[in-house]
């Protein structure tokens, strides 16, 4: 299961796009100098069951979606 814990509409990621960027927790990487350490944790909600409401929800906003 791919978890995730937050959202937010950002600007900065994609040129020229709104994006719904999404915050997948259980980082099994650790990368050096990581900026969010905490998403290495396994915690969060079903990404699976909650996609779908987040694009209908967000879907009039935004233009591209991060993960």
């Amino acid at each position: 299961m791919v978890k995730y814990c937050s959202t937010a509409i950002t600007f900065a990621e994609v040129p020229d796009e709104v994006s719904l960027s999404i915050q997948i927790t259980n980082c099994q990487n650790r990368c050096k100098g990581c900026h969010s350490p905490f998403v290495r944790d396994d915690f969060g909600k079903d990404l699976e069951k909650d996609l779908p409401d987040l694009l209908k929800r967000y879907k009039e906003q935004i233009t591209c979606v991060c993960f």
